[in-house]
């Protein structure tokens, strides 16, 4: 095993993949769809034509989804890179990468 399979293998251990808990991963995306269709309710509301509240309304998911990929890319890769340094540490050995 390399020192970045284990490294991933270290980092899966401290931060396993949001898969692990699906009741609040669903709970979550339930809060995050109730808020697009408010958006979308509340944008009809304020008298907003329908095609602006479908764009607003998918910008709004869109946008919903990229922050939590990128906040789980950035934990993921922070974790990736904690466990590598600690691997290099314990081996003593200089390292190229």
């Amino acid at each position: 095993m390399t020192i970045f399979e284990q490294a991933k293998a270290c980092a899966d251990t401290s931060a396993p993949p949001p898969a692990d808990r699906p009741f609040t991963a669903a709970a979550t995306a339930f809060g995050f769809g109730l808020f697009v269709i408010g958006l979308f309710v509340a944008l009809e509301w304020l008298g907003v034509s329908d095609w602006v509240s479908w764009i607003v309304a998918g910008l709004g998911y869109g946008g919903i989804a990229y922050a939590d990929c990128f906040h789980g890319w950035n934990r993921n890769r922070r974790e990736y890179r904690d466990a590598l340094e600690e691997l290099k540490a314990r081996s003593g050995e200089p390292w190229l990468h």
